[in-house]
């Protein structure tokens, strides 16, 4: 059986954190400091539906965008969707 590395054991740690402090949404310039990125790649990336976790729209004639990263989907997508136990 293999050990956790402590390295992942505190990525975990942080993502719990990160979850717990923006349940509904997490901010992209948060989520892009957690991935180790710079916040105007993770933009790009949504902005060009590259990214499976989050949502992006552009308003008509493109003169506004905007994005949106939903937790549980950022959650489920770093973990693989792995889900020890679920209490309802």
């Amino acid at each position: 059986m293999l050990k956790m590395p402590a390295p992942v054991s505190g990525k975990l740690c942080e993502l719990e954190k990160l979850v717990e402090e923006n349940p509904i949404t997490i901010p992209l310039n948060l989520c892009a400091e957690f991935l180790g990125m710079a916040a105007d790649s993770l933009r790009r990336s949504i902005e060009l539906g590259k990214c499976p976790f989050a949502i992006g729209w552009t308003s008509p004639g493109g003169s506004y965008r905007g994005s949106k990263i939903p937790t549980v989907t950022f959650w489920l997508w770093y973990t693989a969707g792995k889900v020890e136990e679920v209490t309802l």
